[in-house]
């Protein structure tokens, strides 16, 4: 099933609903300040910052602003090298690319949005798309699940199920040879040049997303599941040295700090797949405490607000 949805790209008209009748409820209430009172100054976050209070608080002044921002940066070499960050390396140039595609998917049916704006906008983001899809090297295998990722939001943004069946094909071999029984990806975390944790949470993230844009369009890549091991086998993997750091295993000293940083700046999955579980994992739970309200501008953006479970009271 394709069924497609264009709303945010991770989550559904029905999450946004959640999030405005939980306004006042932890730990929607601290998100929400954190949107409406707030700014951001990096560029592409800021665009996406203006996509979210358009598509959550229904700010449609704010999201006409940044609609000029969008489309000049599709058409102004300058703008546009900005919003991507003029990255060199493939993996960081996907994941802008992505948070650039949500932008689009949350602004995409502003009624300021013409319909030639936004083919002409179509255009040209599926030839920067097609670009970063073929190489002419190699690419590792986190730079594959990161064109995974690619493939399957594309295919969303742009309706073309032939790419998106491409990511999900690449997102289904990982599974079934990259993700080791206990969580880790060893060609990641064996790559020589201790950033190991980094890329096993880089990893962690491109696989959750892709789940996550698939589950929005009615594929169900949450339970693929071979060897016993799934996306939430790897998910949960880094869980532990959040609290252990110092017994990270893979040849590089971790500290508290260190690994708090990381987590602060790309734990938006641990919003998404808290929902995954019958029964929430402690250790989310309390990660969660420490880190909420989180926001990745490359990771789904205001995880806090679209994904996470409002918390009840005593009567409900």
């Amino acid at each position: 099933m394709f069924e497609l949805n264009h709303c945010g790209l991770y989550f559904t008209a029905e999450d946004i609903q959640y999030a405005q009748k939980n306004k006042k409820r932890h730990p929607f209430k601290a998100a929400w300040n954190l949107l409406l009172n707030t700014e951001q100054t990096e560029s592409l976050a800021r665009l996406q910052w203006a996509g979210l209070r358009y598509r959550f608080a229904g700010d449609v002044a704010t999201g006409e602003s940044a609609l000029s921002i969008l489309n000049s940066g599709m058409f102004s070499a300058t703008v546009y090298e900005t919003l991507l960050g003029n990255t060199a390396e493939l993996r960081d140039a996907i994941f802008r690319m992505l948070a650039l595609a949500q932008c689009f998917e949350l602004l995409r049916d502003h009624p300021a949005y013409s319909l030639e704006q936004r083919a002409m906008w179509l255009e040209i983001f599926s030839g920067y798309v097609d670009s970063l899809r073929h190489q002419v090297y190699e690419p590792t295998v986190l730079e594959t699940i990161w064109l995974s990722a690619l493939n399957v939001v594309a295919g969303v943004v742009l309706e073309r199920k032939d790419w998106f069946d491409i990511g999900v094909a690449i997102y289904q071999h990982t599974v079934n040879d990259s993700i080791h029984p206990e969580g880790y990806l060893p060609k990641v975390v064996n790559s020589g040049d201790g950033r190991s944790f980094e890329k096993q949470l880089s990893a962690v993230v491109a696989l959750v997303l892709t789940a996550a844009a698939a589950d929005c369009v009615g594929v169900n890549l949450w339970g693929h599941t071979t060897r016993g091991v799934s996306v939430l086998t790897a998910a949960a993997y880094p869980l532990y040295f959040y609290f252990y750091p110092e017994k990270w295993p893979w040849g590089e000293t971790l500290t508290e700090q260190y690994v708090t940083c990381m987590f602060r700046e790309r734990g938006g999955f641990l919003e998404i797949i808290n929902q995954r579980y019958d029964r929430p994992l402690k250790a989310i739970k309390l990660m969660l405490d420490d880190l909420r309200p989180i926001y990745d501008c490359h990771g789904g953006g205001l995880a806090t607000l679209s994904h996470a479970v409002a918390k009840r009271g005593l009567f409900g």
